[in-house]
């Protein structure tokens, strides 16, 4: 079953040509291949619904046709199908098994790929942290060799001053 439901905009309520302009637009609807007409009329409301059940499957054509009509106006359509029965249309032969399969196939690689992908980034980032870790050791052993580096600099420098001193003391030099 299908349910067209329709709404003509731009008719002012208030005018008494409406029904005039609506009797004036026909809607038919056709199976395209045996040409069977289910819906042959004219619109009788402003919006509506206009309904039709199909006993085959296949394509329909949908005609709206304005006669002689003078105002300007915007017809909206909308079209619903409604089915009690699963089996109608038969989707089954819609898509072919095969169709489906190397979509699933296409599917898979590309997961499998974004797998791999994810893999190596995680592994990178192990190796980054391992990276990071072995650098911050070497900060460390550097920072404490430039330490060391200072006391001992400090402790040649007293060291220097105590023997420059005793060396002035035991040489008195007279100026």
């Amino acid at each position: 079953m299908a349910m067209i439901k329709y709404s003509i905009l731009g008719l002012n309520e208030e005018n008494k040509d409406n029904q005039t302009i609506l009797n004036n637009i026909f809607i038919k609807v056709t199976e395209e291949e045996s040409k069977e007409v289910f819906i042959d009329r004219t619109l009788i409301t402003k919006d509506g619904k206009l309904s039709m059940t199909a006993k085959n499957d296949g394509q329909y054509r949908i005609c709206v046709e304005a006669g002689d009509i003078s105002t300007s106006f915007q017809l909206k359509m909308n079209l619903v199908i409604l089915s009690d029965n699963m089996d109608e249309p038969n989707l089954d032969s819609a898509v072919q098994a095969d169709e489906v399969f190397k979509m699933h196939d296409l599917v898979e690689q590309v997961i499998g790929k974004g797998e791999k992908y994810i893999e190596k980034q995680h592994k990178m980032i192990k190796i980054e942290d391992n990276d990071s870790k072995g650098i911050m050791q070497l900060q460390k052993v550097f920072y404490y060799m430039t330490l060391m580096q200072i006391v001992i600099v400090l402790a040649m420098g007293v060291y220097q001053i105590f023997n420059l001193k005793s060396f002035l003391d035991k040489n008195i030099l007279d100026f």
